[in-house]
């Protein structure tokens, strides 16, 4: 693990990844709906993709569309790939780019695994808000960067 942990490689995704940012999405939730929102945060250079052995394995979309504030909008990384720091690589790229003093960003209640990844990256809890998904609430977290 520590040897991956190494080997990974966060930047700028173009629009010929695409396909395969948009395959990743599916192989995790099941669907292609959000295609539209990953090609444009793509096109406004607002998605970063990581890389390990030679293939992308998961990506993170950064805006700031939460009130100004810098907002990771997504972060999704491929099933083979996960528990191996992909995540923790994709948060920290973004929280150096980013140009607010916070970032925020949301999960539902029901997604264990990344609260853990949140927490463990100095994220913390700042809110929710119910009625996205019925009966699994949207969990709002931040961090302070500057």
């Amino acid at each position: 693990m520590e040897k991956m942990e190494k080997s990974i490689i966060v930047c700028q995704a173009n629009i010929d990844e695409f396909n395969t940012i948009l395959d990743i999405d599916e192989s995790i939730y099941g669907f292609r709906t959000r295609g539209k929102f990953i090609a444009e945060s793509i096109l406004r250079n607002e998605c970063y993709k990581a890389i390990a052995e030679d293939k992308i394995v998961g990506f993170i979309i950064l805006n700031y569309t939460f009130y100004e504030n810098g907002f990771i909008g997504l972060l999704v990384v491929d099933n083979s790939y996960r528990r191996l720091k992909v995540g923790t690589h994709l948060l920290e790229h973004v929280e150096k780019v980013c140009t607010t003093e916070k970032v925020f960003t949301s999960t539902n209640k029901s997604n264990l695994a990344m609260q853990g990844l949140l927490s463990s990256c100095g994220y913390v809890s700042c809110g929710y808000i119910e009625g996205l998904d019925e009966g699994d609430p949207e969990l709002v977290y931040y961090k302070r960067l500057k």
